[in-house]
């Protein structure tokens, strides 16, 4: 952060954001992904240095422009149609809790476990808030310590588990049938917080049908949550 803080101070002085510092602030951004409170405070950092210049010109405007115009160019919601993201350096939890969030009608979770409390709790609150949710799991992890299937089950979700005797070993979440979230990550603290993990969000189309499709499949001969403990 204090690089990218670093950069704006220069550019400011030179009354622009050159194409140099351009490209050297956003492989600053990309190496690190910084959480939505960080492209906040470097959005609040740029106005306060504008703020403490005597006089303000037309340069000093534009400045800011391209200066706010590059930074929402890594905010979830303004990012390219592909995301991509690693843990344990790139926040990921934080990440699946904004791709849930933005769902307005539906979504259909397929992951092998959730304990991942953070997450829990968005996709209570997009419950709540009346999106139809559909969650698939696997029996084994069903019962582990800190797992959030029976909680979640408990607020009215519906809920199937893989009772076979392998593994439904998938992560992955579809919003509004037309994003999905996919990758390596489970949804667990160890995967945010030490595991090597990767996560891959994409609005493609095709590959978003593929995923509906192996979820209506999977949900057709899965059996219902049963809290048997």
């Amino acid at each position: 952060m204090e690089n990218l803080v670093s950069l704006l101070h220069k550019s400011l002085e030179k009354q622009m954001l050159d194409k140099e510092t351009k490209k050297e602030f956003k492989e600053l951004l990309s190496s690190n992904l910084p959480k939505t409170d960080d492209l906040n405070f470097l959005s609040h950092k740029a106005f306060l240095l504008l703020k403490e210049k005597e006089k303000i010109n037309s340069f000093d405007i534009n400045w800011l422009e391209d200066v706010l115009n590059t930074i929402n160019l890594f905010r979830i919601e303004k990012r390219a149609d592909e995301i991509v993201c690693f843990s344990p350096q790139n926040h990921c939890s934080e990440t699946i809790c904004d791709f849930l969030d933005k769902a307005e009608n539906s979504i259909q979770i397929c992951v092998f476990t959730i304990s991942d409390d953070s997450i829990t709790k968005k996709i209570t609150q997009c419950h709540e808030r009346g999106v139809k949710i559909k969650i698939i799991t696997d029996n084994d992890k069903q019962y582990d310590r800190g797992s959030d299937i029976n909680y979640l089950a408990g607020k009215g979700l519906e809920i199937k588990i893989d009772m076979s005797h392998h593994h439904m070993h998938h992560k992955f979440a579809i919003v509004d049938n037309k994003s999905i979230l996919t990758g390596s990550y489970n949804w667990t603290r160890s995967a945010e917080k030490y595991n090597q993990e990767n996560l891959i969000i994409t609005d493609s189309a095709n590959m978003v049908q593929l995923f509906k499709n192996e979820f209506k499949r999977l949900w057709e001969q899965m059996e219902a949550h049963k809290d048997i403990r």
